[in-house]
Order: C-alpha cells, then structure tokens, then sequence
C-alpha cells in the first residue's frame, strides 16, 4: 500500500471513531499528495562509558557540540541540540537531518566524535511528514 493512502486510511478510521464525521473534517484540510522523510539523529548516554579523566570528557563533548554546529552550518542537519528535561537513560539529544538516505544518516552519526569515543549512542530514525503547502 502506497504511504499516502496508508496515512489517508489512518486519519479517515481515527476521526471516524472519535465520532466526527470523517468526510467533512477531511475536506476541510486535503490529504497531502507528497510525503517527506526525514531523519532524526537520537542521542543517548552509553551507561558503560567512562571517560579516561575529567578533561577528556570535556574535550569529547566540546568536539561533538562543534560537529553538530557544523552539520547545521554545512546543510547536512536542520537543527539539532539537547532535550532539556532529559533523564540520562533517554533520548538526550535530537538532530534532524538533511539527508536523502538513512546510509547518508548512518554515516553522518557514526561520524560524530562523541559516538566514536563511546560516550553517547546513536540511532537513526525515518520520520514521514506531510508535504503541505500554504493556502
């Protein structure tokens, strides 16, 4: 099943159990024609790293914040950054990429100096967005 139609099923069956009628609540916003997918860089604490002394965890982390920097300044990321009420067993930080594939996002995560010296992990997840143009 094409991904358009799968989304269109999915709005059409929630708004139809959540008792609204589906046919006049999706034709007041039209079902995208275009999907996007865009990957997320998530970060996570490795809790088996320890760092060699306390300079050196400063150095890696200062080496990781100016290669993300960099992935927004180069246009391979469209923003990225820290998640402020972050516990140290979850996601701790989020980078969206501007990349055409998730062997691109692979490469550009295990490029990160941070995730080469084991001090965070990294996964790479595929988020679909509608395409939608302004009225």
């Amino acid at each position: 099943m094409r991904l358009d139609r799968l989304f269109g099923t999915l709005l059409i069956t929630a708004l139809t159990v959540s008792g609204g009628s589906a046919a006049a609540q999706a034709a007041a916003i039209p079902m995208p024609e275009r999907w996007d997918t865009t990957y997320v860089l998530m970060l996570e604490m490795n809790p088996s790293y320890v760092p060699a002394s306390d300079s050196a965890a400063g150095s890696i982390l200062a080496a990781h914040i100016q290669y993300q920097l960099g992935l927004v300044g180069d246009g391979r990321a469209r923003q990225g950054g820290p998640i402020a009420d972050a516990t140290p067993s979850e996601t701790i930080g989020m980078t969206l990429l501007a990349t055409g594939s998730r062997k691109e996002a692979e490469a550009i995560a295990s490029a990160d100096p941070a995730v080469i010296a084991g001090r965070f992990k990294a996964r790479i997840r595929a988020w679909t967005t509608p395409r939608l143009t302004p009225r």
